[in-house]
């Protein structure tokens, strides 16, 4: 088994390599091949020369001066001695060439950017045919708007002679003779051929291949006319990602764009942004994200995206259906194709643009300044029952009274000295600042990021090349600590046609993404310390207020605790041979390596912290540094290989079937070492610490699992009419034992095309009808784990008498043995979602209206969820496919385009809705009333369900006081259980809410009396667009929102006064009860958990609405008149303002944006040892941007 796993991992990385090396060789020796198709375009370069009575070499130089090319050739050979005369205005360099070396027996021969010139032999002239003048022929070639076309390619038809024009439709060709036939083509335009008879100047039109004006979609293995297309499958073009300003994720982009997508993102942290994506609602429990493929090759999840560079984007395919059926296995929640940029044009042609944005902090909770903090403490501690002398009570006497006196910071004798008499005093306190100011004042502010594009391309009718560059540079609102984002990208795309039956096409991608960050992030976004702390000491030290790291200046800890660090390289490659093997059948084949290298290097300095005089050291925080270093690999390998046959037979029925096969394998390792004592100001290392070994340690960690599938496609076509398509799949994974491991997924389309019935005819104002439905089946393998179908063991044994669980087996030790954590349970499969939709496509008055609305719905009937077996059993019970989820939908989108006079304007949008239920999960109906009352699964309730109590209005009288007490008896929702004569935070109050018995029992109890209040999910998506282009101005605005969606916010922010020495929130001030403000929205303020945590509980009244419209993108520009950037050899200049989020509306209440997370927490990153790495507090912003596109 070892030597078989050893004998495997050299086959893989000797495959690795050859791939590689076969790549690199293919893209070199074609790119080599490329550089013919440029040879006719250096002979087009236009000159004017004038040469008198020249010697041959003086001529030559002076010709390669002009034109910038470079002569190879011995001047004894051509016998460059010679004397010319040539005067040529405006000609081609083919002209010049011909006119000056013919008359001299020198031939020429271009290779790449030479020419190469040989004298030809009297032998050489004396078998060549008598010598025939050719005749210059001339023109323009236009498109169907009579705009000059560039880059059309004039051909002398059978012959390998031509000519491409100009940047302004002009070509000069040489022809033999007036009985030549011309050929004019151009990709997407019909081909046209033209006797050229005694013409000399021409002027040709070309029209548009219908064919290419169809809309071509890209789907699984294919492409498929969008107007055959028979399941739910949305494309965007590469235009929603233009003007925008930097974008790190294509994710970004993509908020509001697509019907039943619902893009989310958890944070505004530079590269940690952690936008996810949803396809018509939940699947499955256990994770079912969509999957993700770049140009036919898988990748293993959507983090692939945080690099990919969505400048070389040119289309997202969005497979929503039963469509996705081909993808089987790993469809369960959708798919999405995304074919990358490639050379269309016949010219080299250069784009550069340049984006330069400003971020603006956006939403956040403000926090309240000193002034305001003292009062409300007071308050709360007052509404608690404590007298003067209490510690913070007297702190906030204090404060008002330094304020007051005009100080701003006191001694601890200073402090006594303002202090009530007999009030507690703060031991470990050295200094008592008061400034006017908050952590958040300068923690936060505005930044700038910048984004570089540049894209060579070209295409001849054998090759076509396409490079580009990326650079990203997005800071940080974060001020203090090195924080950033930056990216680069290069891609390499390369087409060559070896014949016409044997084409290749090669895809290298290179990006590699760092991020730099303070390493004590979850410190440094806590909640806030109290106010009016300073940043530094009075010497620009590290500040701390009392002891422990949670009461350190925030800034200071950012500023001196060191950077966390994390290198993501990713290479993606792939080539694709095609081979047209008879004219209704073409071979494709496939093959991928992804791979994904992430190295972490995290320094943690412990940090002296002083009081603000700097003369105390109060302490070392945390008390040792530390370096840690990791990596990642994470190598992925695909291949496929599929037949496509097409077939028409007599015109009406059209066939296509599609069948292959596919394997892919992913191979993880990680490893990560950390040393505590690294010392400080020198290169990070391992090694360079002052600890012994025991302060050393390492982990690694390695697995691999492969999937591999069979698949086959039939689409069929009655007169482009009724149209049928059928999917299917035959997968098989690793992560299930051999029973298990195969099974077979499927999906069956319909259309019909109503408008292509004889009695749509008479309706001209109606131009598409489209009626489609789709049902399928999909799967699912997420939940189950690499290794599951194999037992681990735990080997214990007995060392005597006295050891804990010491066995009845006499005196001797015994051995036990016992299932290590779950058992294995070997019934277990892929779960299987069956996709059922039905959608109408339509388009009316000369597709100037066109919408499309659908219906959808998703039943897995055997999701994996926990199972319960009897406690005896001893060990943890395995998941089985027990559990069942229904999910329903709708998606409606519209819009209008249309043209008035120079004036093109359009308007669109979108809505989507979808729900679930889980109506088997095991009989597992407990509530839980953790997080606020969200519950992820309850049987019989939507995933993400919140429960909570009904509000009852407050208690505003001693009557109302006295009546509610009665609930007190028998409560398990925390009322406050005082006696009425009790302190005031540990009895019910006036100011206090109150809830309602809903069960009518007596007494309020959890769950008994908690209703649903709705899903943290959104819903009711929605967007809508609109834009004008007037005489090279453009104007687009994108609006998207939400209509619904329930908030229970978590964290201390979210009740005022919870953590006392905290920051408090300022959208609390003045809205809480007091006996003058009785009708405020708030409870009574406490710094009691006793009183906060009832008065808090979860209920309707303190859900939030988080539905919200928001201005996404506003996109203002203007494009230069090419009459003068032509002047200037510029095709097009265009530059733009662009601003994202710039405005939104909200009914919010605690200051968070409505796009925020409930939690708004910190997290650690499980991959870097759970270093505090995530945060969900940095504010969104907004996004100023000027722009430059350029065309060379």
């Amino acid at each position: 088994m070892k030597n078989g796993s050893k004998t495997l991992t050299v086959c893989l990385k000797i495959m690795r390599l050859s791939f590689y090396q076969f790549l690199l060789s293919v893209w070199t020796c074609t790119w080599v091949l490329a550089t013919n198709g440029n040879a006719q375009e250096l002979l087009n370069r236009r000159l004017s020369v004038s040469i008198e009575n020249q010697n041959v070499e003086s001529a030559i130089r002076t010709i390669g001066k002009v034109a910038s090319v470079r002569f190879v050739y011995s001047p004894q050979h051509i016998r460059a001695e010679r004397k010319v005369t040539l005067n040529a205005q405006n000609q081609s360099l083919s002209y010049v060439l011909e006119e000056l070396f013919k008359p001299l027996d020198i031939a020429y021969e271009v290779k790449g950017s030479q020419i190469l010139l040989r004298h030809i032999t009297p032998s050489e002239t004396a078998v060549a045919a008598p010598q025939v003048v050719d005749i210059s022929v001339s023109g323009t070639v236009k498109d169907e708007k009579n705009e000059p076309m560039p880059g059309v390619n004039v051909t002398i038809k059978n012959t390998t002679r031509g000519t491409t024009t100009d940047p302004n439709g002009r070509f000069i060709l040489s022809v033999p003779d007036e009985s030549v036939v011309l050929i004019f083509s151009f990709l997407g335009y019909e081909k046209q051929e033209l006797a050229l008879g005694n013409r000399k100047i021409i002027t040709i039109q070309l029209r548009p291949d219908p064919k290419s004006l169809q809309e071509v979609v890209v789907v699984g293995y294919g492409e498929q006319r969008k107007e055959t297309l028979t399941g739910s499958v949305v494309s965007v073009s590469d235009q929603v990602f233009k003007n925008r300003g930097p974008v790190a994720n294509p994710l970004q982009a993509l908020q509001g764009q697509v019907p039943g997508v619902v893009v989310t993102r958890n944070s505004a942290q530079p590269g940690r942004e952690q936008w996810n994506f949803q396809m018509r609602g939940a699947s499955s429990v256990n994770n079912s994200e969509p999957l993700v493929i770049i140009d036919g090759v898988p990748v293993p999840s959507t983090n692939a995206l945080n690099s990919l560079n969505p400048n070389d984007i040119d289309n997202i395919s969005f497979l929503k259906d039963a469509a996705a059926a081909i993808y089987g296995s790993r469809a369960a929640g959708g798919v999405v194709l995304i074919t990358t940029k490639r050379a269309k044009n016949g010219k080299p042609t250069v784009e550069y643009s340049a984006a330069f944005s400003q971020k603006k902090i956006g939403l956040q909770p403000n926090l309240v300044r000193v002034n305001d903090w003292w009062p409300l403490i007071r308050e709360a501690r007052g509404n608690d029952g404590f007298a003067p002398t209490d510690i913070w009570y007297n702190l906030t006497t204090v404060m008002e009274k330094a304020l007051g006196q005009g100080k701003q910071w006191l001694t601890p004798a200073e402090y006594q000295a303002l202090s009530v008499p007999g009030a507690g005093l703060f031991g470990d306190v050295k200094d008592f600042p008061f400034f006017d100011q908050t952590m958040q004042d300068v923690l936060w502010g505005s930044a700038q990021s910048q984004e570089h594009q540049l894209s060579v391309s070209s295409r001849s009718d054998k090759s076509g090349y396409r490079v580009s560059l990326g650079y990203l540079n997005d800071g940080s609102l974060l001020q203090w600590g090195n924080n950033s984002n930056k990216r680069y990208n290069l891609r390499l795309t390369h087409d060559y046609s070896f014949s016409e039956k044997l084409k290749l096409a090669t895809n290298i991608s290179l990006e590699r993404q760092q991020i730099i960050q303070p390493t004590r992030l979850g410190d440094i976004m806590n909640n806030g310390i109290q106010q009016g702390l300073p940043f530094f000491n009075q010497k620009g030290q590290a500040y701390v207020w009392g002891s422990g790291i949670a009461n350190a200046s925030q800034v200071s800890i950012a500023a001196f605790g060191g950077d966390n660090k994390e290198t993501n390289t990713r290479v993606n490659t792939n080539l694709s041979l095609t081979y047209n093997l008879l004219p209704n059948l073409k071979l494709v084949g496939t093959a991928g390596y992804y791979l994904l290298n992430t190295d972490y290097r995290t320094f943690e300095n412990n940090i002296p912290f002083y009081d603000y005089t700097g003369a105390n050291l109060i302490a070392y925080l945390p008390t040792r540094s530390s370096y840690q270093r990791g990596n990642k690999q994470e190598a992925f390998y695909s291949a496929n290989a599929f037949a496509e046959y097409t077939k028409s037979l007599r015109e009406i029925h059209q066939f296509k079937l599609t069948a292959g096969v596919q394997y892919e394998r992913q191979e993880y390792n990680r490893f990560i070492a950390k040393t505590l004592d690294a010392i400080p100001d020198v290169p990070n290392s391992l090694s360079l610490s002052t600890g012994d070994p025991t302060t050393k340690t390492v982990a690694e960690a390695q697995n691999h699992y492969a999937i591999g599938g069979y698949f086959s496609r039939l689409n069929y076509s009655f007169k482009d009419k009724y149209l049928l398509e059928a999917n299917a799949r035959y997968d098989g994974s690793s992560k299930f034992d051999a029973s298990n491991r195969w099974k077979g997924f499927w999906g069956v389309s319909l259309g019909w095309r109503i408008t292509e019935e004889s009695f749509m005819k008479q309706l001209s104002f109606v131009n598409d009808l489209k009626l489609r439905a789709s049902y399928g089946r999909v799967g699912n393998q997420n939940g189950i784990g690499l290794y599951d179908y194999i037992q681990f063991m735990n080997i214990n044994y007995s060392t005597g008498a006295t050891a804990a669980g010491f066995p009845i087996l006499g005196t001797s030790p015994a051995v036990r043995v016992s299932p290590s954590g779950t058992l294995v349970a070997l019934d277990r499969t892929w779960e299987e979602i069956i996709n059922q939709n039905i959608g109408l496509d339509f388009a009316f008055l000369q597709n100037r209206l066109y919408g499309t609305v659908e219906y959808f719905k998703k039943k897995n009937n055997n999701m994996l969820i926990a199972r319960t077996y009897p406690n005896v059993l001893g060990a943890a019970a395995p998941d089985g496919n027990n559990g069942q989820l229904e999910t329903k939908g709708w998606e409606f989108s519209l819009g209008w385009r249309d043209k008035i006079g120079q004036l093109s304007y359009h308007i669109a949008g979108n809505i989507s809705d979808n729900t679930n239920l889980l109506t088997n999960y095991g009989g597992q109906k407990i509530i839980n009333s953790a997080n606020r009352g969200l519950n992820g699964a309850v049987e019989g309730y939507p995933l993400n369900t919140y429960f909570g109590l009904v509000y009852d209005g407050r208690i505003q009288t001693n009557e109302q006081l006295e009546a509610y007490r009665k609930f007190i008896a028998g409560n398990n929702i925390g009322i406050p259980a005082g006696v009425a004569t009790a302190q005031a935070n540990s009895r019910l109050s006036l100011g206090d809410n109150m809830f309602k018995d809903v069960n009518g029992d007596g007494k309020i109890t959890w769950p008994e009396d908690a209703v649903a209040l709705g899903r943290d999910d959104p819903r009711f998506v929605y967007s809508f667009n609109g834009g004008l282009e007037w005489k090279g101005f453009d104007f687009n605005a994108i609006f998207q929102g939400v209509a619904k969606r329930t908030i229970i916010r978590d964290g201390n922010w979210r009740i005022p006064a919870a953590v006392i020495f905290q920051a408090q929130n300022e959208a609390f001030l003045g809205k809480t009860w007091s006996p003058t403000n009785t009708e405020a929205f708030y409870p009574r303020l406490s710094t009691t958990g006793t009183i906060n945590n009832y008065n808090y509980y979860q209920s309707d009244w303190i859900a939030e609405n988080g539905a919200y419209i928001r201005l996404k993108n506003l996109v203002v520009g203007y494009t230069l008149p090419t009459n003068l950037t032509q002047k200037a050899k510029i095709q097009r200049l265009r530059v733009y303002f662009s601003g994202s989020d710039l405005w939104e509306k909200s009914k919010i209440r605690d200051g968070w944006d409505p796009e925020s997370t409930r939690s708004v927490s910190n997290s650690g990153d499980s991959e870097n040892n759970n270093v505090s790495t995530f945060s969900q507090r940095f504010p969104f912003y907004r996004y100023m941007t000027l722009g430059l596109n350029l065309t060379f």
